[in-house]
């Protein structure tokens, strides 16, 4: 899978991804004393986009249910940052599943958050998002973007933009055998051609290791595979 997750995602103009399970596995385990920690472990696991992340509200997240509603995201106009509809028709509403590792940190990320507005009353900014710093306030896009830069470079891994966690997503999803028409849904793209052209080589690469893996399982005891067993002439 390691070959897989080399993505060559510099095709696409984006710095390189952990280039293995282990760097990324690495790059989880050095947030655990980082407070937003749970936001770059819900990018890798959600491929959202930044803005999508930092316009989440806990609304639009059931924890029982294991899922996040896509509805607003925030991003930069110049300077000024804006909340507003979802870049695509595709991407707007979309239901995003969360797995256990996933919700369990988001229940613990609550339960911190609900602290710190304890701690300060009403000097706390309610306004519901998932990610904000600590009196309440939203994120900036460009702070969460400086942030895991320092984080990487901390962590020793090659230089990685918020973006390049989305590809990281994909990769991974790809590799594990998930069809191209759910990464597609799952990243909001338009179409499903969109989402092609960016893996489009990783799900060759996935069914080239599938049509070797039946080979390998096909191959009788003496080492001929079942159909030269069956064709060859007595």
């Amino acid at each position: 899978m390691s070959t897989v997750l080399g993505c060559e995602i510099a095709e696409y103009g984006v710095e390189s991804a952990p280039r293995s399970l282990d760097q990324t596995r690495r790059f989880l385990e050095s947030l655990e004393d980082e407070r937003l920690g749970v936001l770059f472990e819900f990018a890798i696991y959600t491929g959202m986009r930044r803005g999508d992340i930092v316009g989440l509200r806990w609304v639009d997240v059931d924890l029982i249910a294991s899922q996040a509603t896509v509805r607003q995201q925030r991003v930069l106009v110049g300077k000024r940052v804006e909340t507003g509809s979802i870049k695509t028709a595709a991407g707007q509403d979309r239901r995003v599943h969360l797995g256990a590792n996933l919700v369990g940190s988001l229940m613990a990320w609550q339960i911190r958050q609900a602290e710190e507005a304890a701690t300060l009353g009403s000097s706390y900014n309610p306004e519901g998002l998932v990610f904000t710093n600590p009196i309440g306030d939203p994120l900036r896009p460009d702070y969460v973007s400086k942030r895991l830069a320092t984080l990487v470079e901390r962590a020793g891994l090659p230089p990685l933009r918020l973006h390049g966690l989305r590809h990281l997503h994909a990769s991974l999803r790809l590799a594990s055998g998930v069809d191209l028409g759910t990464v597609s849904k799952r990243l909001g793209h338009s179409t499903l051609a969109t989402t092609s052209d960016f893996y489009g080589h990783l799900l060759d690469e996935t069914n080239r290791r599938a049509a070797e893996a039946m080979d390998d399982f096909m191959r009788t005891p003496k080492g001929a595979t079942a159909h030269i067993a069956h064709t060859k002439r007595p």
